[in-house]
């Protein structure tokens, strides 16, 4: 009975020295390109119940566009609309938002994002100058399920 036991834990010992040499295998973490919507309009609610990496694409610069009749003024633009999107987000998401300012005027430009704040507790992308890009990483708020996040 002594040796059944002995030889019953040399095996396990020798299972778990493999496994242990395995490389830990981790899920990558979901990533998904975010519906934008413009106003009245807001993007569908989201139907998945894990936290994502939401990639967002914008691009900054100005527009002529219609103020009332025949009446028009340069606006600044995210994407050609102003204001600029709606982006629906969980809490616990991270936002991935990359922006690129197409301002030929050489005027910059900036991103800033209502419901958000980074460690820093700011929450905008830093003016960017003609034909340069940024990238910023924002953690979602808590207090809701989901949240709307709008551009000005």
């Amino acid at each position: 009975m002594k040796q059944k036991t002995s030889a019953k834990r040399i095996v396990a010992l020798a299972i778990a020295a493999l496994v242990a040499r395995q490389p830990c295998v981790t899920a990558a973490p979901l990533r998904e390109q975010a519906q934008l919507t413009y106003a009245p309009d807001v993007p569908p609610p989201i139907t998945r119940h894990k936290p994502a990496i939401v990639e967002v694409h914008l691009e900054s610069g100005r527009k002529l566009m219609p103020v009332h009749g025949t009446v028009k003024y340069e606006f600044w633009s995210f994407n050609g609309h102003t204001p600029g999107p709606f982006i629906r987000a969980r809490v616990g998401d991270t936002l991935e938002i990359h922006v690129t300012n197409t301002d030929t005027n050489g005027m910059p430009h900036n991103c800033d994002f209502h419901a958000t704040a980074t460690r820093r507790g700011r929450s905008s992308v830093r003016a960017l100058a003609t034909r340069w890009k940024s990238m910023l990483r924002t953690p979602t708020p808590t207090g809701c399920r989901t949240t709307v996040i709008s551009t000005q």
